[in-house]
């Protein structure tokens, strides 16, 4: 019987000096190594920077303000933050509390009731996959019917994320 090793992810932090042809100095290069369970290769991300805390504490700052990054570009993209269409101050305002109102609600919605491969996703992923879908609507005497397109990829994803909505304990009242 095969015993499992014991380092299947391991993680290893150091730094270099190091100096590029086009800077006029040496400068401090944090490394982390890292191999990922299951995986052969190793990944291995490098960040320059002048901060004086160890290697792992600086990965972590750079990784958490790119994680950042990453949402302030998901509000400008899949909520429009960044268009303002009026020269009014208020209605500005306004609209960018919507938006603001709208990302919330997404990020409710993708811990409370997505399936775990899409909690990640982005919200025009989303859209894509659980709202932009071909479906007739079916109305019978005591309900309405949702009739998937037969080629839609994403029916299980669907249902289920339908069926965690109803799950939802402030909706249990209402059904």
């Amino acid at each position: 019987m095969c015993k499992s090793n014991i380092y299947d992810y391991q993680v290893v932090y150091g730094e270099i000096a190091y100096k590029a042809s086009s800077w006029d100095k040496e400068r401090r290069v944090v490394v982390k190594v890292e191999k990922p369970e299951g995986e052969m290769c190793y990944n291995y991300t490098f960040v320059v920077s002048n901060m004086v805390s160890t290697p792992k504490k600086i990965i972590m700052f750079y990784c958490n303000r790119g994680t950042m990054e990453n949402f302030i570009k998901e509000g400008k993209n899949g909520f429009n933050f960044a268009s303002m269409s009026s020269s009014e101050f208020i209605a500005n305002a306004n609209k960018l509390q919507i938006a603001m109102l709208a990302y919330n609600f997404n990020n409710w919605f993708r811990r409370l009731v997505l399936c775990k491969s899409m909690v990640s996703s982005r919200i025009e992923t989303i859209r894509i996959k659980l709202v932009k879908i071909a479906a007739k609507i079916v109305k019978g005497s005591r309900y309405l019917n949702f009739k998937l397109c037969s080629t839609y990829a994403y029916k299980d994803t669907f249902w289920n994320t339908l069926d965690n909505i109803n799950k939802l304990s402030f909706f249990s009242s209402y059904t």
